[in-house]
Order: C-alpha cells, then sequence, then structure tokens
C-alpha cells in the first residue's frame, strides 16, 4: 500500500516496534520489544542469548535478575543488568545455576539474602564496570558473593571481576565478603571488599578461599576485620591450594586479626604472592600456625611484601 500522509493504526499501541507476523500480518509484541518515545529507549527483553534484566517483572532488582537467569536455556548465557542504574535491592538470594555471565552496571546493589548471590555453577562470571562504578552493598548475616557447587565436586571457571562489596551500615559478625569453595580455574581481579567488619567479634572476613587449584588473585583491595582467610577444602583432604597466584594485594586488618589467615591443617603447593604486597596493620601479615598437618607444603613464593602499622609488638611478617 502508498500512503499519502502517515498512516494511524487504531488497533497498534503507542511504541509499539511493528514487524510482519504470520501470513505477513502487521504485528506487534511489546512485552519483549517496546519504543519508549519519552525518554527514546528501545526495550529489547531478548536479544539471542542475552536478557535484559531491567525489563523482566520482580518487585526489586534481584527479583529481575532471577527471572532473566530463569529464562535463559540450561546452557547458560547473559543477563545484562546495566540498564537498572542507581540505588537498587536484592532482597532474596539471587542464585545463578548455569554458566552465566552477570554484567552489573554503575550504582549500588544492595544484597540481603544469605548468600547476597549464591553462583552454583561452572562458568559463572560476575562482572562490574569498575571498582569506582559498581558496587554490592550487603546487609545480610552471611556471605555477599558465594562460588559452591551444591554437590560435593569443584565449581569450574568462576569469575568476579571489576567491582567492589562494601559493608557500610553491616555490623554483622562473621559475615563474608566473597567465599569461595572448592574452585578450579577461578579469576578474582580488580576487585575491592571494603568496611568488612564488626564490633562485637572482629570475626568478618573479606575473602574467604576454601580450596582447591589454578587461582589468579590479582588487584585485590581487602579492609576487614580479617582481609584474607583460608581454609581447609570440605571435598579433598590431599591439598588446600594448589597453584595459586595472589598479585598486587592491599589489606588493611583489624589490630586483634591478621592479614592473611591460614587455618591449620592447610596444604598448599605451589602458591605465590607477588607484585607489589602491601598489608597493614593487624597482629600479623601471614599467620600460619600449622600442627596438624598430614602432607607438608610446598613450593611456596612470597616477594616484595611489606607489613607495616603494626599493632602487636611481638608479631611477624610471616608467622609458620
Amino acid at each position: 500500500a502508498r500512503f499519502g500522509t502517515a498512516p494511524t493504526f487504531s488497533s497498534m499501541t503507542a511504541g509499539s516496534v511493528l514487524f510482519a507476523g504470520t501470513g505477513g500480518l502487521l504485528s506487534q509484541n511489546n512485552a519483549n520489544l517496546f519504543w519508549d518515545n519519552v525518554n527514546n529507549n528501545l526495550q529489547a527483553l531478548r536479544i539471542n542469548s542475552v536478557r535484559n534484566a531491567a525489563y523482566f517483572p520482580g518487585a526489586d532488582a534481584g527479583a529481575k535478575i532471577a527471572a532473566a537467569i530463569a529464562d535463559l536455556p540450561s546452557t547458560g548465557g547473559t543477563v545484562d543488568n546495566r540498564g537498572l542504574e542507581g540505588p537498587q535491592t536484592a532482597a532474596s538470594t539471587i542464585t545463578i545455576d548455569k554458566a552465566v555471565t552477570l554484567l552489573l552496571g554503575a550504582g549500588n546493589l544492595t544484597l540481603a539474602g544469605n548468600p547476597g548471590i549464591n553462583a552454583t555453577a561452572d562458568g559463572v562470571s560476575i562482572l562490574g564496570l569498575g571498582p569506582k562504578a559498581t558496587f554490592l552493598a550487603y546487609s545480610g548475616t552471611g556471605t555477599a558473593v558465594k562460588f559452591k557447587r551444591t554437590t560435593a565436586e569443584t565449581i569450574v571457571f568462576p569469575a568476579i571481576r571489576n567491582l567492589v562489596i562494601d559493608g557500610t551500615g553491616n555490623n554483622n559478625a562473621g559475615k563474608k565478603g566473597l567465599e569461595v569453595v572448592d574452585a578450579e580455574e577461578i579469576a578474582i581481579t580488580d576487585l575491592e571488599v571494603i568496611n568488612w567488619t564488626d564490633t562485637s567479634t572482629r570475626t568478618s572476613i573479606g575473602v574467604e578461599i576454601a580450596g582447591r587449584q589454578t587461582f589468579d588473585v590479582s588487584r585485590v583491595t581487602s579492609v576487614a576485620d580479617i582481609p584474607f582467610n583460608i581454609v581447609l577444602d570440605p571435598n579433598v583432604a590431599s591439598i588446600t591450594l594448589d597453584h595459586a597466584n595472589f598479585n598486587d594485594i592491599y589489606t588493611i586488618a583489624h589490630s586483634t586479626q591478621p592479614n592473611w589467615k591460614i587455618a591449620d591443617g592447610a596444604i598448599l603447593s605451589n602458591v605465590s604472592w607477588g607484585g607489589y604486597q602491601a598489608w597493614v596493620n593487624g597482629t600479623y601479615g601471614i599467620y600460619w600456625n600449622s600442627t596438624s598437618d598430614a602432607i607438608i607444603s610446598n613450593s611456596i613464593s612470597i616477594a616484595n611484601c611489606r607489613w607495616e602499622q603494626s599493632t602487636n609488638a611481638n608479631g611477624y611478617i610471616l608467622h609458620l
């Protein structure tokens, strides 16, 4: 048809992006594709294996992200949450149970569940826009972000990058910023855990690692009662941490805790600390009082580290 003036289709909703449907019928699908003319914004719910969380239903950002994850096929995909900017909340745990890349935008997402984000599948990546842009605040009592399979198996290829985990205003004792349990080929890079403390027990942990191998931990700042805590792997007794590199790490511990705490009985092999290692405050640099290890740790390298502003006159940079 040819029109001399712009036609009006009375049965179509304002903002509809029209397309040829079955039999060439002019059609609309506003739930999945819509033009917001007020804000000049094209709203697309799905693009191939990408889901735009902002346009999924949900009471808060966490519910929208969960709905977007559920909408992906079992093989996973990408959930893009960058359309939800500014202060957002997630009242319940966000479970990532398939190989999902979660893209977080600028602003503050407050997590309240325990854990706040629970990654239970291989290949999960949680990516922000940078430590000065993407903030995960935590108001809960347990762990903000956790990587752990639901079965006694290793979780493979997890990653968390380019964001801040912030405990400002959370005085819950023993909370954890990032908890990794029995992982392999993991990347923890350009991460800050800050304001991670409690006034009752001083046992809040910035980053806790419970096994197992091929860790890349780079450009991480942890300001916590206990900035780093290395504990036993619950799934294997013969090794705690193997082939792990901690590079460019800045820690600030509470005056009653070490910067690095390694559990009694932990077995480490081919573990290195390199780049710059700035360890501040606390009772020790590394505190590893192991009396029950069944296997001798080996091939450990510690370079270019400095422990300063000690609060323990009898403390050491390395207590082994």
